[in-house]
């Protein structure tokens, strides 16, 4: 009885490993999009405006607004 609710536990941890790697992943994908807009600006006012969301979106990724770590699918993968 006990291993039977143990596997039937298991498809809602796969659902959770799924969706936390969904919003990593769309994390990481906004870091890149900012980094080829810095990369490809033209003139100043792009580049300023690029370069912004680039700051802002590493930001977001690796602080989090609060100092803690946003990226942290290690953890909870494990």
């Amino acid at each position: 009885m006990q291993l039977r609710q143990r596997h039937d536990l298991i498809p809602n941890l796969v659902e959770t490993v799924k969706g936390y790697a969904a919003h990593e992943r769309g994390t990481l994908d906004e870091v890149v999009k900012a980094r080829n807009a810095a990369m490809t600006a033209q003139g100043p006012a792009q580049q300023a405006a690029a370069e912004n969301m680039l700051t802002g979106s590493t930001a977001a990724a690796f602080c989090g607004g609060r100092g803690l770590p946003r990226l942290k699918a290690s953890t909870n993968f494990q």
